[in-house]
């Protein structure tokens, strides 16, 4: 996917997906693609987002606070390319 440039505004895409592990001792965050300001992480937890109402920020927050960290660096550090 190509970098997106109009008008001297940028755009960083970053996209995610859950994997339903069983052992919490093994939940992590993993960054499976990084190029051309495309990101996309695959987030290894105990339970569905979806489930019941459940919200990511009730059993994950870590993980995404880790993933926005790690997406708003990259994403700027790809605007200094440019």
């Amino acid at each position: 996917m190509k970098f997106y440039q109009v008008n001297d505004r940028t755009c960083a895409l970053t996209i995610y997906t859950q994997n339903i592990i069983a052992d919490p001792k093994n939940r992590m965050l993993r960054n499976i693609v990084h190029s051309n300001n495309v990101e996309a992480f695959v987030f290894r937890t105990t339970q569905m987002w979806e489930d019941e109402g459940l919200s990511w920020a009730q059993v994950d927050y870590d993980l995404v606070s880790s993933m926005l960290q790690k997406s708003r660096y990259i994403g700027f550090q790809s605007q200094k390319r440019w």
